[in-house]
């Protein structure tokens, strides 16, 4: 037989990186013999764990054994809350005090545009002489008081009294009785008035009053009112007044000590 024209015929590899440079073993029906590299069987516990692996943090069966690192890591951790937690109080104080001080702010400046719109005045006294009108409005009020008087006298004594002015007694003593019963209600109304007020109802409504305030809260200032008054009584009530209108000057006050003011 003839020789193979393919036996002498050798492979060359292109590269050498591409594995052909190894030289292969042939049997003697050219099969190749050269040894390829098996992967070794994993084992039974190589696999085991492959397919199944342990977490511990997720296994609920089995707990942390206990650690220098873990007490660590607590410690750490509790430090750093209480360190929050102190943190936290503190920025609390520091928004109460903040908030504290911003009402204290808007309520000073709520009192300070109060003084702007109100300002304190102060008020003044200088002396002056009576007046015709608060005259006329007290002794308005005087009459309407001597006129409950009369009526709960009449009331109670059963008196008729129109029959006896009338026909008066020789003496006139009907006549000096009311008058005196005026006088009696005159002279409780000033002398309420002035003592516990300072003035009597007609003084207020134009401003005026008897003394200064602070001569009020004398104890001389009783007395002064009480004799002013019987003052007044003794000369017909209405005599030094009007002679004071006239003049323009208290008469009644520069013999008392105890003179009319009108406010400024």
């Amino acid at each position: 037989m003839g020789t193979d024209p393919f036996e002498e015929f050798e492979f060359k590899p292109l590269t050498e990186g591409l594995g052909f440079h190894q030289k292969k073993t042939l049997g003697s029906h050219g099969i190749d013999f050269t040894e390829s590299p098996v992967p070794a069987k994993p084992s039974a516990m190589n696999q085991a764990g492959a397919q199944a692996p342990i977490n511990d943090g997720q296994n609920p069966f089995r707990a942390p054994l206990p650690r220098a690192g873990n007490k660590a890591n607590a410690a750490t951790a509790k430090g750093t809350a209480n360190s929050s937690t102190s943190t936290s109080s503190a920025v609390d104080e520091i928004l109460n005090a903040l908030h504290q001080n911003r009402k204290l702010e808007i309520e000073n400046d709520r009192q300070q545009r109060q003084e702007l719109r109100n300002p304190k005045k102060t008020t003044t006294w200088k002396l002056a002489s009576p007046k015709l009108a608060p005259i006329f409005l007290d002794g308005m009020l005087i009459t309407a008081a001597f006129l409950l008087c009369l009526i709960a006298m009449l009331v109670i004594t059963h008196v008729d009294l129109l029959a006896n002015l009338s026909n008066p007694d020789s003496e006139g003593t009907v006549y000096a009785s009311t008058l005196a019963l005026f006088a009696g209600v005159t002279f409780v109304y000033m002398i309420i008035h002035r003592i516990f007020l300072g003035f009597t109802p007609g003084e207020w409504a134009y401003d005026l009053r008897l003394g200064r305030p602070e001569e009020q809260k004398q104890t001389s200032f009783i007395g002064k009112v009480i004799a002013r008054q019987i003052l007044l009584s003794v000369t017909g009530l209405i005599l030094l007044p009007l002679a004071g209108a006239l003049v323009g000057k208290d008469l009644v006050g520069a013999l008392t000590g105890l003179s009319l003011n009108r406010k400024v």
